[in-house]
């Protein structure tokens, strides 16, 4: 469930860092979390039709809930999108 958890809130980063996302603000957080958590239950059904996997609800649960602490640190946590968003100057 870690797994998911990390992988899924990495997926979620993603989404929130472009930047017609990032600039429509709370609402563009809602879309990065609605994304991804319906992108985790399509995998879980997907899985549905995989000889050998299991769909578990819990790890549809673990996608969303990474998909929404990840969200919540990059429009909380200033430090932490400036750190993401960082790029060096160049020296001309």
């Amino acid at each position: 469930k870690l797994i998911h958890f990390l992988v899924f809130g990495l997926f979620a980063t993603a989404i929130i860092r472009i930047p017609e996302i990032r600039n429509l603000g709370w609402r563009g957080a809602w879309i990065a979390v609605i994304t991804v958590s319906l992108y985790g239950a399509c995998d879980e059904w997907h899985q549905s039709f995989t000889p050998g996997r299991s769909v578990e609800f819990d790890d549809w649960i673990a996608d969303t809930l990474g998909a929404v602490v990840a969200v919540t640190v990059y429009c909380r946590w200033t430090w932490y999108r400036r750190l993401l968003e960082y790029t060096p100057e160049k020296n001309n």
